[in-house]
């Protein structure tokens, strides 16, 4: 159905050109620093609860299951 072409793909190398071309980036977010990490933390915060409502699921199913 879909079909993969055999194009072989060239590794950046990484040098100082390269990463100062990928730092460029950070002068764009300087106006918005403090949305940006506001926003990260609470990604970073989203991300927690997600993984630890299950194990408190876990941990309320075992505690009747003891009982």
């Amino acid at each position: 159905m879909f079909k993969r072409e055999n194009k072989k793909i060239e590794k950046v190398k990484l040098n100082k050109e390269s990463l100062k071309k990928a730092l460029k980036i950070f002068q764009y977010l300087k106006p918005y620093k403090s949305a940006y990490l506001l926003g990260l933390i609470f990604l970073l915060l989203s991300s927690f609860a997600s993984l630890v409502f299950p194990m408190f699921i876990g941990e309320m199913v075992d505690a009747s299951k003891n009982q």
